[in-house]
Order: C-alpha cells, then structure tokens, then sequence
C-alpha cells in the first residue's frame, strides 16, 4: 500500500513530473487549479517532508510532456488554448525558472514524454478537448542542443490526452 509522506505545495490536476536521478528528487511542473500554473516544485525521494517551490516554467500550462537528463527536466506542449509547441528546460542542480529553448514540430498538449540518456520525446498528444484532434506524431529532441525537434516516427494509432505520463531514463 502507498503512505503519504508529504504534501505539494498546491492542489492542482494535469501538472506532470521528471526526475532527477543522481540526486534523488522528483519534480511537479505546472498544472491547472482555475486557470494553469507555473510552479516547478521539488521534494526528495529519501525523506517524508513536502515539496518546495523551487522555480517556475516561462509559459504556465498542463497536460504536459516530461522528459529528464540527468541535468536538467523539460517541460513541452502546454495545454492552454491555443496549445503549444514549446519545449521548456529547468535545471536540476539550482532553484531555478524555466527557459523556453525549442519547439516540437506541432502545437499539442497531453503527450506521453519519454526520456532516453541524451533525448526526449513526445509521443501523441491532441490539439483540443476530448481527443478529436489526436496526433500520432513522435517527437525527438537532443538534450545537449538546446535545437528542435525533430518528428521521427508515427504511433501506429492516433493517441491524444496521453499525458502527463512516461518514463524517465
């Protein structure tokens, strides 16, 4: 059975997470509450304590991608009306605010972000509400760059509202 061992700092829905593995920390990024926030929040995976704000994204929004390096989280394709395109990097080492550094190959939100040990992606995702507008586009951006995205691949079946899930390396 899971045991609560802290609290966030707000109650939101559709706010994603990363991880930042050589420290031990996981992170919250954004999210909704009456309109969509910009907190990047932090809490440690050895101890029972709650998160701290440690930063906030550039463009505030949920249904987030996520992808982690062992740097750095990014934060792309904010749910907001319009959706977006945008890729945000925040690192791990320092509280510190987000920075938009690229762009995915569409506007899209609710993506499944994967992390590899050098890129992210952004699987899927939708352009409006209830997933009639769901892409089947995945993205691959290289974490050392800071460049654009680039679409390597398609899902074998349109996915949207696919986030905030995934993995990390």
């Amino acid at each position: 059975d899971a045991v609560d061992v802290g609290d966030a700092t707000q109650t939101s829905y559709y706010a994603s997470g990363c991880t930042d593995l050589t420290n031990a920390y996981g992170y919250i990024s954004g999210g909704w509450i009456s309109a969509a926030i910009d907190i990047i929040e932090r809490y440690a995976f050895a101890s029972s304590a709650d998160g701290a704000d440690v930063g906030d994204l550039e463009i505030a929004g949920g249904q987030t991608g996520n992808a982690s390096s062992a740097t750095h989280g990014y934060d792309f394709g904010q749910g907001q009306s319009p959706a977006t395109d945008i890729i945000q990097k925040f690192a791990f080492a320092a509280s510190s605010d987000a920075s938009d550094i690229a762009n995915l190959t569409i506007n899209k939100y609710g993506s499944n972000g994967l992390s590899s040990t050098t890129h992210g992606y952004s699987c899927g995702g939708d352009d409006s509400g209830g997933g009639s507008g769901a892409f089947n586009t995945v993205d691959k951006f290289a974490m050392a760059s800071d460049a654009d995205a680039t679409d390597v691949g398609d899902l074998t079946q349109a996915a949207g509202f696919m986030g905030p899930t995934g993995t990390q390396y």
